[in-house]
């Protein structure tokens, strides 16, 4: 697997991990946008497909009902439990991560944003 793969993977996981204790997705994202652009920068990597991925996948973080604001308010109904939620949400974490690999990177090289491409934004 190429260098930049590993680095994208490892990162969506961790930010899904992080994003475990936080509600808003809209502040997980613009907490970790600098942070993502700042080590897309000193790995090389394209900031902004980069960014636009992890970011992305950030909205697909299903891993406990806390974690979207529209799934508190279903899990205080009681219809469901904490483990029902995970046993939904990883399945479709891990679909994701890999429609991100095989169809978002390639789609976003073939727009003019290669990940691999370093500090080029577009052109």
């Amino acid at each position: 697997m190429p260098f930049f793969l590993f680095i994208l993977v490892g990162t969506i996981v961790l930010t899904a991990l992080i994003r475990i204790f936080m509600l808003s997705n809209v502040a997980a994202v613009a907490m970790l946008a600098p942070v993502l652009i700042s080590l897309a920068q000193i790995l090389n990597l394209n900031p902004v497909a980069f960014t636009l991925l992890v970011g992305n996948f950030d909205s697909f973080s299903f891993i406990i009902p806390t974690q979207v604001t529209a799934c508190v308010i279903a899990y205080g109904t009681g219809s469901f439990d904490m483990k029902t939620y995970a046993k939904v949400g990883i399945p479709i974490m891990i679909v994701t991560l890999i429609y991100f690999v095989v169809i978002m990177l390639p789609w976003y090289a073939l727009n003019g944003l290669p990940l691999w491409g370093g500090f080029r934004v577009w052109g």
